[in-house]
């Protein structure tokens, strides 16, 4: 019997928008989840302000890049594809007319110095069942100068969940489970 592949990878506008964030800060993280124990943040989504000396992001100024997760299912598997965006503010998170954003939403400011974002790195996940293969990305870890390291990943006992992860063990615990996809420097 031919098992039949799916690849499920981010896009290439997504990888274009992950390279512009090296070289830059992400000063604070928004979402509208919640914490639970070591460190991790599970949400919909997580919306990255990201701070260049040099320029905006984008012409238009949309310094924040969003990340979720949807959930799929196939004949046999389920699978999780990870997305990414440019927006000109937080996602979902209303301002009131002076441009302040309105409360609730949950405000993650990243472990250590704020400091630059020297590498990212993709990881993806392969599965594979009776008639099926499934590879996707899960996860994206980035590394300040410092040696700071945060983790996005999806989150597999939450549909459509990711998860924000600061704490080296947990992130190399996940990581471990994972193929290194690629390196953007």
């Amino acid at each position: 019997m031919m098992r039949k592949s799916n690849i499920f990878l981010l896009d290439e506008e997504s990888i274009s928008l992950l390279k512009k964030v090296i070289g830059n800060k992400i000063l604070t993280i928004y979402s509208d989840g919640s914490s639970y124990g070591n460190n991790v943040f599970v949400s919909s989504y997580f919306s990255l302000l990201i701070y260049s000396e040099r320029k905006a992001l984008t012409k238009k100024s949309n310094n924040y890049i969003r990340i979720f997760s949807d959930y799929y299912l196939l004949e046999e598997n389920n699978y999780y594809k990870m997305e990414i965006f440019n927006d000109k503010n937080p996602y979902k998170i209303r301002t009131n007319e002076k441009g302040h954003l309105i409360y609730p939403f949950v405000e993650i400011t990243p472990k250590g110095n704020i400091t630059l974002i020297e590498k990212i790195e993709i990881y993806k996940k392969s599965e594979e069942f009776n008639t099926e293969k499934i590879s996707f990305d899960c996860g994206i870890v980035f590394t300040t100068i410092d040696d700071n390291s945060y983790l996005i990943s999806v989150h597999q006992s939450i549909r459509g969940g990711v998860e924000f992860i600061e704490d080296r063990y947990e992130i190399n615990k996940r990581i471990d489970q994972w193929e290194l996809r690629t390196v953007l420097e």
